[in-house]
């Protein structure tokens, strides 16, 4: 089950790459929605996964817990993936979109009301965990999160056997 879900983990990281990419292209990368859009893909062929693996064992019983895990260990290899692209993507592709999310938190931090040495704190905080190595870890758990919510609805409905592959040398040409 661990080269599998590898396999599947890096296709998916890679599908969701690529269409982050193309976003950034098209200059829709700052869109919000584009992210739900991303987990639902994400989700979608993680739940394709389980199918064909479950289609790969024929007549075995493969239950909730296997396939919660099986999805669980799916994601984190696309989490790794993803992770490994935010951080590319942030030091070396488009810097600007890292201070894009700086400016974003500052006036966030900025239109609230706090005294000023909380102010303070808060920027500074808000400095520390946009690094992009920080922000390129809390996606794998961000995103382990997501999968693991969706994979609790997902497993129970492709748990269960697959039916048994039909015998093929039960058929013999019939000779008249």
């Amino acid at each position: 089950m661990f080269r599998y879900a590898l396999n599947w983990g890096i296709i998916i990281g890679l599908v969701v790459v690529i269409l982050s990419l193309l976003a950034y292209m098209i200059g829709m990368d700052k869109v919000r929605s584009l992210q739900w859009i991303n987990l639902l893909i994400m989700l979608g062929l993680i739940v394709v996964a389980q199918v064909q693996y479950k289609n790969n064992n024929p007549g075995i019983e493969i239950g909730y817990g296997r396939m919660l895990g099986l999805a669980l260990l799916v994601g984190l290899f696309a989490s790794v993936v993803l992770a490994i692209y935010n951080y590319i993507f942030m030091t070396l592709i488009a810097p600007e979109f890292l201070e894009f999310i700086r400016q974003q938190g500052e006036l966030s931090i900025m239109n609230q009301e706090m005294p000023a040495s909380a102010r303070e704190k808060a920027l500074e905080m808000q400095e520390k965990f946009t690094q992009p190595w920080v922000m390129s870890t809390f996606t794998i758990f961000q995103m382990e999160f997501m999968v693991f919510v969706g994979a609790l609805l997902t497993s129970i409905f492709t748990k269960g056997t697959a039916p048994a592959k039909p015998d093929t040398d039960d058929t013999e040409n019939e000779t008249n």
